[in-house]
């Protein structure tokens, strides 16, 4: 049984003793006794499923402190009935810990550092601005209206969906570790994502050449990334060991760790770009060292080369020319040397071909009126091409092949144009026939004669010339 009560505790004073020295004393009351005072807040002196006794503070309302009691109580009986639960002083840690305990279990499973990092980066951002202090104040109410706020400022629906996803892995995690009932982020939803809010565009080979120019220590940076599609991340982390100079074949050997996908790919290397390498790498350079050992230029700096070279980092139409749309540029610049879409999947080592066609593809950047230039030529007869054209090609026009045959449904016949067998025929002639019935259609039109006549499934269409009728399967019209 929980017991609540308030906290006694002994009042202390500050003396001075005969050695000058400041030290805490129990106040003494006049009888001579320590005096007792009660503590703020209510506590709970209760016994775990294991018999242990325990003791834990509540709250200065009373009300709140017999919630909570019973909380503890029912909390207990089940835990004692076998039924497993949640721990509620868990749930009442500081979420900062919380977070950590977290982030050693990311490590200890191996996952990426980079992931770890931003993992940890986000989380610490969702509590501070969210004013999660314990995973019981973790809600959904809260993340959609800063999610909303973020939006509101500009974020990216990309961005947007990151957090709900870190978010969420984290209440899973803690689900899984029986530090909470359920995911309370689960009715979180992702932002739409397929309408990109940033727009990239593919350099033209004369920006590009002016960037590396401009570039100056970055220009071979520029250069690589343009002849190699690799992402800023992967040519920070390019060591010369990657690197094969030597051969029929150069090419890099990318290390899975280095890689977003964490894939071991190899990319072949222009020969302009091999050279360049080649020339730029040291006598005595260490296996392991990185090619590119001043670093990578920042996003001040990438701009202050884009001005120098008179790109506009953002168009008329809004797309933007950043340090990613390098990797675009060399999709447009295989394309444009008729590489194909397959081909093209591969060296820029998508696993998707709309990724490539779609999210990487720039169709300003492409030739649509020389490509129809380039198709060859069907026939030399000028004269037969306009003729074809204009129908005086001496072909007879008339009725499609088998029309010398009454159509299969009177109502086909009585569409053309109004005419039956050249004869017109007077409106209200065309009438619906059910399957299976008998009806006389017939309808007077000069000296013609229709008639639709269903009989023994066939249907047959007759009129007033001298031929005999001809009989054709009926066709089932429901």
């Amino acid at each position: 049984m929980a017991e609540l009560y308030r906290a006694r505790y002994a009042k202390m004073q500050n003396v001075t003793g005969s050695d000058g020295e400041s030290k805490r004393v129990p106040v003494i009351g006049p009888d001579g006794k320590p005096v007792y005072g009660e503590s703020r807040k209510w506590a709970i002196a209760y016994r775990d499923a294991a018999g242990r006794q325990r003791r834990v503070t509540a709250f200065t309302d009373r009300r709140a402190s017999l919630q909570r009691l019973a909380e503890i109580e029912r909390q207990v009986e089940r835990q004692r009935a076998g039924i497993v639960d949640v721990d509620v002083d868990d749930m009442r840690k500081p979420l900062a810990g919380v977070i950590g305990e977290y982030v050693a279990d990311l490590e200890r499973a191996g996952r990426d550092p980079m992931y770890v990092y931003t993992a940890e980066k986000r989380l610490t951002k969702l509590m501070t601005e969210c004013g999660w202090s314990s995973l019981a104040g973790v809600n959904a109410q809260s993340l959609n209206r800063w999610l909303a706020a973020r939006a509101t400022k500009g974020a990216a629906a990309r961005t947007i969906n990151q957090y709900v996803d870190t978010a969420g892995a984290f209440c899973n995690w803690a689900v899984r570790e029986r530090r909470l009932e359920v995911n309370p982020l689960i009715g979180v939803k992702r932002s739409d994502a397929s309408a990109a809010t940033r727009r990239r565009r593919a350099l033209s080979v004369a920006e590009i050449g002016r960037l590396i120019k401009e570039g100056g220590s970055f220009g071979t940076v520029y250069l690589t990334a343009a002849l190699t599609g690799l992402r800023r991340g992967e040519l920070g982390l390019l060591q010369w060991r990657d690197v094969n100079l030597s051969g029929d074949r150069v090419y890099i050997e990318l290390r899975p760790e280095a890689t977003k996908s964490r894939r071991a790919d190899i990319i072949d290397l222009p020969p302009e770009l091999a050279t360049t390498l080649a020339g730029m790498k040291p006598d005595k350079a260490a296996a392991d060292s990185f090619v590119f050992s001043d670093g990578l230029p920042s996003m001040k700096r990438y701009k202050a080369d884009l001005k120098r070279a008179s790109i506009d980092y953002l168009d008329e139409q809004g797309r933007r020319a950043d340090f990613h749309a390098l990797r675009l540029s060399y999709n447009m610049l295989l394309a444009g040397a008729g590489v194909p879409l397959q081909t093209r999947m591969f060296l820029m080592r998508h696993t998707d071909p709309r990724l490539t066609a779609r999210t990487y593809g720039d169709l300003t950047a492409l030739n649509p009126a020389g490509a129809v230039r380039s198709l060859p030529r069907l026939t030399d007869d000028v004269e037969a091409v306009r003729q074809l054209a204009t129908g005086t090609d001496g072909r007879a026009i008339g009725p499609p092949a088998g029309a010398e045959n009454p159509p299969a449904r009177l109502s086909h016949c009585l569409s053309q144009k109004g005419t039956f067998r050249g004869r017109p025929v007077q409106p209200g002639a065309r009438r619906r026939t059910l399957p299976g019935a008998a009806i006389d259609a017939s309808q007077p039109s000069g000296n013609s004669r229709v008639s639709n006549i269903v009989q023994g499934g066939a249907v047959t269409c007759a009129g007033t010339s001298a031929e005999p009728p001809k009989t054709w399967p009926a066709r089932n019209r429901t």
